[in-house]
């Protein structure tokens, strides 16, 4: 049965498993610290581009405030100057007549 059968299945190579272990292990470690070292690497990076994205939203914030206090004060400048126009006014009304001041503010 099956005499010009022959089948050619390979070597078989025994290996001291002291020095393979050691280059598996040698391999494995530079891996894994390529690794953690990507990963570290790109945690820095997006601890960076949050921080930076932050500052800039502060910034904006900082300039519309400032803005902002830009306009009250203007508002608030043309309303001073408005009483005292009409603060004027009334003081040179109570000179001008004959009654003190004290009668118009009765």
């Amino acid at each position: 049965m099956g005499t010009g059968l022959v089948y050619h299945l390979g070597q078989l190579k025994y290996v001291d498993s002291a020095s393979d272990s050691t280059s598996l292990n040698a391999s494995l470690l530079i891996y894994l610290a390529g690794g953690v070292g990507g990963a570290i690497l790109a945690i820095i990076f997006i601890v960076v581009v949050v921080f930076m994205r932050k500052s800039r939203q502060s910034a904006r914030a900082v300039k519309r405030m400032r803005n902002q206090m830009d306009i009250l004060e203007a508002r608030v400048a043309k309303e001073c100057k408005e009483g005292q126009k009409i603060l004027n006014s009334l003081l040179f009304f109570i000179r001008c007549s004959n009654c003190t001041f004290y009668f118009y503010t009765m």
